[in-house]
């Protein structure tokens, strides 16, 4: 977590950040924490669901910022009416999200229609021992578990569901 942020917090010349789909799990760390190390004159979340916990965090956050603007848009973001009126920002985050996009091209373009500067991506990818260059990516849902099962061993996305849920 902290490699990414510091990605992000070490960008040059940046003063507005948007954080595309960052409250699962990391309530809004890579976007808050280097915001708050640039000195972010604007501060933007784009996230559908739940968003009280990275409100919180970004109410914290303000406190080290009086002077930036906060803005949290609760829109799912592989639509691209989730872009209008999206004003421009410096640099956009896409950690950990594309996969989950129907169309990762899709989101990638209109992210990058909104970003004037940079868009850093962070997304999981296959083991070059089993896709050796010049290799293809794949989406992981058509294959079957057993192989599923074996590309994410050792991996952070290796966890065992309880036999209800389908587990083993």
């Amino acid at each position: 977590m902290q490699l990414k942020q510091d990605l992000v917090a070490n960008l040059p010349d940046v003063s507005s950040l948007r954080d595309f789909g960052g409250c699962y799990i990391v309530e809004g760390r890579y976007l808050l924490e280097p915001a708050k190390a640039l000195g972010a004159s604007f501060v933007s979340m784009v996230d559908h669901g739940d968003m009280s916990a990275y409100q919180a965090r970004a109410d914290d956050a303000a406190m080290h910022l009086p002077d930036a603007r906060f803005e949290a848009v609760n829109a799912n973001f592989r639509y691209p009416a989730a872009y209008v009126g999206l004003e421009p920002v410096d640099a956009s985050i896409l950690f950990e999200v594309l996969l989950h996009q129907e169309n990762y091209s899709e989101v990638v373009r209109n992210v990058t229609n909104t970003s004037t500067k940079f868009v850093c991506v962070a997304q999981p990818c296959l083991r070059e021992e089993w896709f050796p260059l010049p290799a293809s990516s794949t989406l992981l849902q058509f294959w079957d578990e057993e192989l599923k099962d074996e590309i994410r061993r050792g991996s952070n996305q290796h966890r065992r569901q309880p036999a209800a849920l389908g587990g083993r």
